[in-house]
């Protein structure tokens, strides 16, 4: 150990004196000894210029004018520059600015007013000021904006008592009351917000020094046993202020409600002769809107003495009256005292804007009003308390004889119990429903022994705009349909849709079954109306190959507005005629002069004869489906559910009434058309060649062709067969008398050419060139065939004669 001490020891460097000499060191090193040698040279700066210490704002307000002193006291800890340090907010009005005591000025930059300090140390700066506006009608409210700092001692006087005080970003730590006034002392936070309100506490004492005027506008409705009034009071208050409104009511009211932003409640008391006291939520010194809503009896018999809160005594008053009242009361004007009548034109907006109804009478006033009236009641006009709104129907005509007819009804009732439905006779009730339920209606029979069917009804709901009612989707129903059968409209099934998105994205999504909303129609008050349906059976004899056949819809005891019935006839019956009380709205027999110029129209038009381009289906797709959609909203959407089969024929009436809806049709068979038609072809053929061989019998011959065009007015297709006719009359008369010579000619072109050079003539050029031309506009037009050889056959008749 001590060998390994001495060695140690050996090995240290001796300390020398300190003196002159060199030491390597490196760059880099040399270069961070300057860094940290220059950086403890430096004297620190302060985070902040100036410090604040305390900070007071003292001053009265008045009239809307705070008189107020900013006493800053700060901090300066470096003063070898000029600084600059905000004092206060910009919108105030300053009156005298000292630092240090030593008068000085203040700068305005951004929203603030800035102080110019140079040196450093502790400073006061004393600063008064005004802020505000003079105003007899002042907002109870002090605010204004003050720089950032510590607490801020606050002492405002506020020249009213029996105050409530409010100081945001701070605290109020005393409200002293004082001679004249209250003393609010508080402290303000570090956002230098001075924000500071108050109010009036309510007391709801009387307020006697309050001085107001008022203006009053009532309505008064009209009843037989009751007057039903509303008075809007507008009082304006001059000078003063309250938390109270006082009115008279005059003997025998009723105040049923009073409303107002300001009310807070309201009682009635009977000193006085009756008062109404109004109790408001705060303090009001502008205007206080109210309305009162009364009411008081009356006896028609005698005259009727209007009477409304009035204000208190001494309340300079004006305003105006009207009078409203139902179609069954006849009103007129008994006596007028401190009034004056009004005309209708003449009646201010504030009193026709309390009720969406026209006024019967109105009147001014700038005092309390005399009014009577005398009221008489008019007779009662008895109203349909049941009606049936649609009615849809599909009946099916078969060759046996039986009839299949479908019913659905649309209704609404208001006091009935039953409906009563009288069937056909020989009719058979297979089926009936209300709203989608079976029902078994009764059966009775009247004094005539007529059956009646007696269907139990429902009450109808009223309905407010916005609601809805339901419907059960049935089998074969469609939007549209159901919009028909609601709103009397095919083409509002988008309503229906936009109601139903839940369920339905498309039209064809709708299926049996389904449960859609039906709302009622905008900006109106209805009732919800219901569906009966029911279906019954006929047998009758079976149908010949010509006759007539009545069909009839059951008779209703009740008015109805729409009917549309759909009738389908066996494809193998032509009808010839319908009669009836309802119209026909399809395939209808127009009369000679339009179907001349449907004939012409087609026989003219020329069609392209070529093959149009490829299309695919799916591209066609929406155009099939908007043709089908607007079929269904032309009303062309069927009631059934059993297999309608034949021709359809469409009747509808509107107004129908307790009108039996009937149809008679006279037809024919498809197997007697053709002997018709060939008959009228013989018959024309026969009555020409007779009227040709005498120009007496042409009157007989004309009568005949009457005879004939009647004929052709019900049967399609004699029109044709009777030109036919007259066609083949013309080729076998010009035979008869000009076929012998036509023969010889014909042999003649045997000796051709010499014959034929004999033929060229200008005036067989023509006819060459007209005969070329008329066989061109056959061949353009099939149509006219028959019709140009009628008059080829004419002219050549006349021509050979």
């Amino acid at each position: 150990m001590l060998l390994i001490l001495i060695m140690t020891l050996l090995s240290l460097p001796a300390f020398a004196e300190p003196g002159d000499g060199e030491v390597e060191v490196p760059l880099s090193t040399w270069e961070v000894v300057l860094d940290r040698l220059h950086a403890s040279q430096q004297v620190p700066r302060p985070p902040v210029e100036v410090l604040p210490v305390s900070r007071s704002v003292q001053g009265e307000f008045r009239k809307g004018v705070f008189t107020g002193t900013l006493t800053a006291r700060f901090v300066v800890l470096e003063g070898d520059r000029p600084i600059r340090v905000p004092v206060l907010d910009s919108a105030t009005s300053i009156q005298e600015v000292l630092l240090d005591g030593k008068p000085t000025s203040l700068l305005q930059e951004g929203g603030l007013y800035t102080l110019g300090v140079l040196g450093d140390g502790e400073h006061v700066v004393t600063v008064r000021f005004f802020q505000g506006r003079e105003d007899d009608r002042f907002a109870r409210r002090l605010a204004f904006q003050l720089p950032d700092s510590g607490a801020t001692a606050v002492t405002v006087f506020v020249p009213e008592q029996d105050i409530e005080a409010t100081l945001a970003h701070g605290a109020l730590t005393r409200q002293d009351p004082e001679r004249g006034g209250t003393l609010l002392v508080g402290n303000l936070d570090a956002t230098g917000t001075l924000d500071l309100t108050w109010r009036r506490k309510v007391t709801h004492r009387s307020a006697a020094q309050v001085r107001a005027e008022a203006r009053v506008h009532t309505l008064f409705t009209l009843h037989e046993a009751l007057v039903r009034g509303v008075t809007e009071l507008e009082l304006s208050l001059l000078e003063g202020e309250t938390d109270r409104v006082e009115l008279r009511l005059p003997p025998d009211i009723e105040v049923v409600d009073v409303t107002g932003d300001a009310v807070l409640q309201w009682q009635t008391e009977s000193q006085d002769g009756g008062r109404l006291v109004v109790l408001l939520r705060y303090l009001v010194d502008d205007e206080v809107p109210l309305q009162v809503h009364f009411q008081f009896p009356v006896d028609i018999e005698e005259p009727v003495a209007l009477r409304m809160p009035l204000p208190a005594e001494g309340v300079p008053l004006s305003g105006a009256v009207g009078v409203q009242g139902p179609a069954g009361l006849q009103v007129e004007v008994s006596a007028v005292q401190q009034a004056e009548t009004l005309a209708l034109r003449d009646l201010p907006p504030e009193l026709t804007e309390l009720t969406p109804n026209p006024l019967l009478m109105g009147f001014s006033f700038t005092e309390p009003p005399a009014l009577a009236l005398q009221v008489t009641r008019h007779e009662e006009v008895e109203l349909t308390s049941t009606l049936v709104d649609d009615v849809q129907a599909s009946t099916v005509l078969i060759e046996d004889g039986s009839e299949i007819t479908k019913l659905r009804m649309r209704l609404r009732n208001n006091t009935r119990q039953v409906l009563s439905a009288t069937l056909p006779p020989g009719s058979v009730l297979t089926h009936s429903l209300i709203d989608g339920q079976p029902v078994r209606p009764a059966l009775v029979k009247d004094e005539g022994g007529v059956e009646r069917l007696l269907f139990p009804l429902r009450q109808s709901e009223r309905l407010a705009p916005g609601q809805a009612q339901t419907h059960l989707v049935g089998p074969g129903e469609t939007l549209s349909g159901i919009a028909a059968l609601y709103y009397g409209d095919p083409s509002r099934w988008r309503d229906l849709l936009a109601h139903n998105t839940d369920q339905l994205y498309l039209a064809e999504d709708l299926s049996p079954g389904m449960v859609i909303r039906v709302p009622t129609l905008g900006g109106a008050v209805e009732e919800s109306s219901f569906v009966i349906e029911l279906a019954y059976k006929r047998q009758q004899k079976a149908l010949g190959s010509l006759g007539r056949r009545g069909l009839s819809l059951p008779g209703l005891d009740v008015d109805v507005v729409a009917l549309n019935w759909h009738i389908y006839l066996p494809h193998a019956l032509s009808p010839l005629r319908f009669d009836g009380n309802l119209t026909q709205h399809s395939n209808l027999r127009y009369d000679p002069v339009r179907r001349l110029r449907d004939f012409l129209g087609d026989a003219l038009r020329i069609r392209s004869a070529w093959a149009g381009e490829y299309r695919s289906i799916l591209t066609q797709r929406r155009s099939i489906w908007r043709a089908e959609s607007s079929k269904r909203d032309g009303g062309q959407e069927l009631v059934s559910s059993f297999p309608l089969v034949g021709e359809r024929y469409r009747f509808k009436r509107i107004l129908l009434g307790q009108e039996t809806p009937e149809v008679a049709v006279t037809y024919v068979s498809d197997q007697a058309l053709p002997p018709l038609r060939w008959g009228a072809f013989f018959a024309s053929m026969g009555l020409v060649l007779w009227a040709l061989g005498d120009r007496r019998r042409w009157p007989a011959a004309l009568a005949g062709f009457g005879a004939l065009l009647v004929l052709a007015h019900h049967v399609l297709g004699v029109h044709r067969r009777m030109l036919w006719g007259v066609d083949a009359a013309l080729v076998i008369a010009l035979a008869r008398d000009h076929g012998p010579g036509f023969i010889r000619g014909l042999k003649g072109w045997a000796a051709w050419p010499a014959v034929a050079l004999t033929w060229l003539s200008w005036r067989n050029l023509f006819l060459g060139f007209g005969l070329l031309f008329g066989l061109t506009v056959v061949t353009a037009m099939p149509l006219l065939l028959s019709t140009a050889a009628f008059a080829g056959l004419l002219f050549v008749r006349r021509v050979l004669r």
